[in-house]
């Protein structure tokens, strides 16, 4: 027993690190799974968001199925309007819009084990995450920078936020991308195709490194079809990785890795022929466009050059491709003013530590490597594109356009810079820290600063403004009640028109997303009226407007609404009758 004492303490002094990690990783798991685990049901799986709500749906239709669509008969006479957010109509078909990979590869994982492990995949993956993030910050920077860097990510709100929202894209992006380059950067470990050749010893060791190239190729290839719009900054980050080790990878390692990178499309390839007619089309058609103009502007700018150069098309060519890239326009001064929000604002601690840590790190110069440089470049190169990309998109996810909250869409878009800023934070505990001697008073300032962020970061992510967890969750368990009674007053053929709640009736009622202001969609609803029960949910109408309603608006389009019952204190529950006979 001694012997086994002994043994297990030794065991545990070596690796208490990695033993660290793991209950990390599991803490964390267990942590963010419960905002999923306190809001659903087995009868009641809602969602917060339009995104997240389809994102589901589809991948328990794929598990269940097979299929990526469903069919509504009555979209070819509604001009394709019943659906809720986050679909798009193609006939009698209702498709997805978003990108697929994380419906098809989540779908895949839920024909292993269930449906019921759909929600809490997101914060599997996140904590697996912690794991290669700490491995792949112990290679650019040493042990102890890699743990309290492993550390600070799991209380990052960001991540814990996006994690518990599970069914968003960005988690899964994130981890699989990690993973991928923690891959990447063991490709270039080992002996060369020549040392292989030469030298069977190094055979062993060589093989293993095209397993380690097999990995990184299938799993950035799997990031990219999770969020395919991100190689707008993935593509250079490779290739600045390549640029710095082409002479120790050789020419069989990136044709290996581009082939398994490739090979991760090849579903999104089918799907998308079978959903959009063609393997690059999406279910966004603003990307569509910009695919077709980006080969279409290139090719001609290549000819161009080549044939006959002329500075005033290539100009033309070239602003036509800058538009093509930037979608959704291209506003510096938009950049500047959201990165102030959701990064300096925000996350001021963050911007603080990092800053502090980069000019440590930076003034390293007679210990400064090849691979510190490869760091730098490669997050100074993702910030800029990610910073002048998404910050000149101009939306809101919240209804106040005045808010700026951990929900909205740009703390998610931009997690790749807060990662790479996150070691830098920690070079700077580790490094201030050190400058004590006594060693118990470095370890306590090390917990203390940690502690203090740790404390902080959990606050703001649970209470932090009307988006907190807290708050989502608190909505979440009250619209039961909402739910059960909305489903109670209506017949489970109708339709029910509502502006918001979408994502909490569909799929059990089918909806439309929409209002009875505009005179066309009136019209459709007066042809619907003819055969279905058509409700309307929405905020209570006023005497004056109810009365409007039925007198003028809804009265010219042969349509009557009645009051079935005022549902919550400021929504109710209306009837659309149709007045015509037919």
């Amino acid at each position: 027993m001694i012997w086994l004492y002994y043994s297990l303490k030794t065991w545990i002094l070596r690796y208490w690190q990695a033993i660290l990690l793991v209950f990390l990783a599991i803490g964390f798991f267990l942590a963010t799974s419960c905002f999923n685990y306190l809001s659903q049901t087995a009868d009641f799986i809602k969602w917060s968001s339009p995104d997240e709500t389809a994102n589901y749906y589809l991948t328990k239709l794929y598990t269940q199925t097979g299929d990526l669509s469903y069919s509504e008969k009555y979209n070819l006479t509604a001009s394709g309007i019943i659906m809720p957010r986050s679909f798009r109509s193609d006939g009698s078909l209702v498709k997805p819009v978003s990108f697929l990979g994380i419906i098809l590869i989540y779908g895949q994982l839920a024909k292993l084990f269930g449906t019921w492990v759909i929600p809490y995949l997101t914060p599997a993956f996140a904590g697996l995450g912690l794991i290669f993030f700490y491995l792949i910050i112990k290679r650019l920077f040493d042990q102890a920078t890699a743990l309290v860097s492993a550390i600070l990510l799991s209380f990052f709100p960001v991540y814990i936020y996006f994690s518990a929202r599970s069914m968003f894209h960005n988690i899964l992006f994130i981890v699989l991308w990690l993973m991928g380059l923690y891959f990447s950067l063991r490709m270039s470990d080992g002996p060369s195709y020549r040392e292989f050749i030469n030298d069977a010893k190094h055979r062993f060791q060589y093989y293993v490194n095209l397993l380690y190239t097999i990995l990184a190729g299938l799993l950035t290839g799997l990031a990219c079809i999770v969020r395919t719009s991100e190689l707008i900054w993935l593509a250079p980050i490779m290739a600045i990785l390549w640029l710095f080790n082409f002479r120790r990878l050789g020419l069989i390692k990136p044709l290996v890795f581009l082939f398994f990178f490739a090979s991760a499309f090849f579903p999104i390839f089918y799907w998308n022929t079978v959903l959009y007619s063609a393997p690059l089309n999406s279910g966004y058609p603003q990307l569509n466009n910009s695919v077709n103009t980006i080969v279409s502007s290139s090719t001609a700018l290549v000819t161009t050059n080549i044939e006959a150069p002329s500075p005033s098309k290539t100009y033309l060519l070239m602003k036509n491709l800058q538009d093509s890239i930037f979608t959704f326009g291209f506003r510096p001064e938009h950049s500047q003013k959201m990165f102030y929000y959701y990064v300096v604002k925000m996350f001021s601690w963050l911007v603080v530590a990092s800053i502090i840590g980069f000019w440590l790190y930076l003034f390293r110069f007679k210990l400064f490597r090849k691979k510190d440089l490869v760091y730098l470049l490669s997050y100074l190169s993702l910030s800029a594109i990610l910073i002048l990309y998404y910050g000149s998109w101009i939306f809101y996810d919240n209804p106040d356009p005045n808010s700026y909250t951990i929900g909205n869409s740009y703390t998610r878009y931009w997690l790749p810079i807060y990662l790479g800023a996150i070691p830098f934070s920690a070079y700077a505990i580790i490094r201030l820290s050190r400058r004590f001697i006594y060693s118990p008073l470095i370890l306590a300032i090390r917990l203390v600063v940690i502690g203090a962020i740790a404390f902080s970061s959990t606050c703001f992510v649970l209470y932090g403004s009307s988006e907190g967890l807290v708050p989502t969750l608190s909505r979440q368990i009250a619209s039961r009640e909402e739910f059960d009674q909305l489903l109670s007053l209506t017949d489970p053929q109708g339709i029910i028109i509502t502006r918001y709640h979408d994502k909490l009736l569909f799929p059990e009622r089918r909806v439309i997303v929409g209002n009875l202001t505009d005179p066309n969609m009136n019209r459709i609803y007066a042809d619907l009226a003819h055969y279905q029960t058509i409700y309307y949910y929405n905020f209570t109408f006023s005497d004056s407007d109810f009365e409007y309603l039925n007198s003028r608006k809804l009265r010219e389009q042969g349509l009557k609404l009645i009051l079935i019952k005022r549902v919550q204190a400021d929504f109710s529950l209306y009837q659309l009758l149709s007045t015509d006979k037919k």
